[in-house]
């Protein structure tokens, strides 16, 4: 997903970034009906205000919405939830790895 990693690049405070979800499940191979949105997992504290316009403009760019969710990286570590827990069961495209403390 190109788009959405050259995006990320901008964004600060990002840790990590996904796609999850029913894209990321027809992209590992999985049968289903096609992806109706692109579900994106982002660690990190983004600015809020900054993810809802990478989010807009990819989705404008991508033709399907983008849909994030933002975790700490803490919490996703804590496995503290049933849903951080049914996301990592699910396959999961990185996007982005590095640590970015830009802001």
């Amino acid at each position: 997903m190109p788009v959405l990693r050259e995006r990320l690049k901008e964004l600060a405070s990002v840790e990590a970034a996904f796609i999850y979800g029913s894209w990321a499940s027809r992209y590992a191979g999985e049968r289903g009906e096609a992806p109706g949105d692109i579900d994106l997992l982002i660690l990190g504290r983004p600015v809020r205000r900054s993810l809802a316009r990478l989010c807009r403009e990819a989705s404008e760019e991508l033709g399907f919405e983008v849909t994030p969710t933002v975790l700490s990286k803490e919490g996703w570590e804590s496995d503290a939830t049933g849903f951080i827990r049914s996301i990592k069961q699910q396959p999961l495209i990185p996007l982005h790895e590095s640590v970015d403390d830009r802001g």
